[in-house]
């Protein structure tokens, strides 16, 4: 289905696309108690397994759709819970502790368009590393000084965005870009496939934190990747919306995190789920040269001979 546009004081926004984005944000589209339910167990299972099978942590973030953080400039058209709250409001309000993070109002209420360029889905680098900071400060501390002493370059670019792109004629937004200034990460491996099945693997050798971690995501994580790829030693980025709970627990991460982008959040999750298998399926429709079958299966072999040892 092809995105429809919206103006609205030059901002862009997707209609109702495959995920029916605006009836969410109008609180037209709901989730049932049955629904929240199976999420809520879902996540809480992955925690468990995490802190008891490897004592891991595991952690489940949301991202606020751009409409969601933007939403006083959304006009007559779009209007935030018109008919009730969205459903990740709706689904933190009854489970509070579920949800490790969710901050719809983290933008600077003076700058928001900071956060979230004008032409774009997807959230700024600025945005990303605000969102990373305060998920750190408030779920994991111990690390988020540990990612405030990685010094910042910025510089500026233009861009159409994914929504300006569709748009003929539309002109391009300066944008700015931020990297960690002095980056130690190396991409060890990945499959190159866009979207679902792209796997990918960061080492550091000099990172400030000797650690493990697994990061599920959607396209909104690749601007988190710079910065999490400098805090850790390994770094295993799978584009997935599901978790093989059974592979995890042979990887062992230390810290496991799901981030999803709300409007994502009524695709129910699953732990019944074989990554190879799906990898396997991904890699054959989109074709790729390299595949992250075998990389994963020698990653899974390291990781328990290294747990068998103590390592």
């Amino acid at each position: 289905m092809v995105d429809i546009i919206i103006r609205l004081d030059n901002y862009l926004f997707l209609d109702n696309d495959s995920n029916r984005s605006v009836d969410q944000i109008e609180g037209r589209l709901r989730c049932s108690e049955r629904f929240q339910n199976g999420v809520r167990l879902c996540h809480e299972s992955r925690r468990l397994i995490a802190q008891s099978e490897y004592g891991g942590r595991y952690f489940h973030a949301i991202v606020p759709n751009k409409e969601t953080v933007l939403r006083n400039v959304l006009g007559p058209r779009i209007r935030w819970a018109r008919e009730g709250l969205p459903p990740v409001f709706a689904y933190k309000q009854r489970f509070p502790q579920s949800l490790s993070f969710f901050a719809p109002d983290f933008a600077d209420a003076r700058q928001p368009e900071r956060c979230y360029s004008k032409c774009d889905t997807h959230w700024s680098d600025y945005g990303a590393h605000q969102y990373l900071r305060l998920l750190l400060r408030t779920q994991a501390p111990e690390l988020a000084d540990r990612l405030d002493a990685i010094a910042i370059s910025a510089r500026t670019s233009k861009t159409l965005g994914d929504l300006g792109s569709k748009l003929d004629g539309w002109p391009p937004e300066e944008i700015e870009l931020l990297s960690p200034r002095e980056p130690k990460a190396r991409l060890a491996f990945t499959n190159a496939l866009q979207n679902d099945g792209c796997v990918k693997h960061y080492v550091n050798e000099t990172a400030p934190i000797d650690a493990f971690v697994v990061l599920n995501h959607d396209s909104t994580s690749h601007a988190l990747m710079p910065w999490l790829a400098e805090l850790f030693s390994s770094l295993l980025c799978i584009h997935c919306a599901d978790v093989d709970t059974i592979l995890m627990a042979d990887l062992r991460p230390r810290y496991h995190f799901f981030i999803q982008i709300e409007r994502f959040f009524l695709r129910a999750p699953r732990n019944e789920f074989n990554l190879v298998n799906f990898l396997r399926e991904e890699e054959t429709r989109k074709t790729t040269a390299v595949s992250a079958v075998d990389y994963i299966a020698a990653l899974q072999v390291d990781r328990l001979r290294a747990a068998a040892s103590g390592a």
